[in-house]
């Protein structure tokens, strides 16, 4: 199965059927390592961590399928450019205080 047949169609795709099919695997983690949501390699084993990192594009992107990946998350997960993935600003924040503050050099 490939992600485009999923589109405009009524199947919907739990995380144990997608790792049952090794080349869905492979698409999926291959686009989730495109848009930076999952480390490298793609191995088309679909275990915890490319589940974790399709519930977080999908709730990213707010498909509205959680859990499955249906004709909605198939389109977007094609769809959608790193560019579009919302990313949230870097915050520094000091949580101990150390002799380099108290003193300059």
């Amino acid at each position: 199965m490939k992600l485009q047949n999923l589109i405009n169609s009524k199947i919907r795709y739990d995380a144990k059927a997608i790792a049952a099919d090794e080349d869905l695997s492979r698409q999926i983690q291959s686009r989730l390592i495109d848009l930076g949501l999952l480390k490298p390699p793609v191995d088309g084993l679909f275990g915890p961590l490319s589940t974790a990192a399709l519930h977080r594009f999908q709730t990213l992107i707010k498909c509205g399928e959680p859990g499955f990946l249906g004709a909605i998350t198939a389109e977007k997960l094609i769809e959608t450019k790193p560019a579009d993935i919302p990313t949230h600003p870097l915050i520094l924040k000091i949580v101990k205080d150390t002799v380099f503050k108290t003193k300059p050099l």
